[in-house]
């Protein structure tokens, strides 16, 4: 597993668990049917994670309505602080480098023409790269910005 979707409600403190529980062996009774054979084994299934990077794509989903669009899911927005800054997934542990950020177009749909940039961690310091600016900009922690989707690494 390299890449992973994560939906919200607006609260990222389950993330480190979401992405443990990606990883864990199931197993299960087979259940194959060939003619007259059944078959009653145990069938493993054993997901593995790349052990140099992970990509969480952010979607907040507001309700219980499973029919609930993504493409017109409103923009996740977190303080830099409040993201989990580390995740130890299958012995691996992993820190948060970057962050996505997406400003939308005027029709306000996900995949509509809009502006990506990107928040890197630099040591404990946040700064903002963005292609349309001649410099990168410092942020503070307590800058709440809108997520996409985050990039962890070793």
């Amino acid at each position: 597993m390299i890449y992973s979707t994560y939906n919200t409600y607006g609260d990222l403190s389950d993330l480190p668990n979401f992405i443990q529980e990606r990883v864990m062996t199931e197993y299960s009774v087979c259940g194959s049917v060939e003619g007259n054979y059944s078959c009653q084994e145990t069938k493993t299934i054993t997901t593995s994670i790349s052990s140099i990077h992970i990509i969480v794509d952010l979607i907040k989903w507001e309700g219980d309505d499973v029919n609930y669009s993504t493409e017109a899911s409103p923009q996740f927005n977190i303080k830099l602080e409040d993201i989990p800054q580390i995740i130890v997934c299958s012995n691996e542990t992993m820190e948060l480098r970057g962050i996505g950020c997406y400003r939308p177009g005027l029709s306000r749909l996900r995949k509509a023409v809009g502006h990506y940039y990107a928040i890197c961690k630099r040591g404990n310091s946040w700064e903002l790269f963005d292609d349309m600016k001649k410099h990168s900009t410092p942020m503070k922690s307590t800058t709440i910005v809108p997520c996409e989707y985050l990039v962890y690494t070793i």
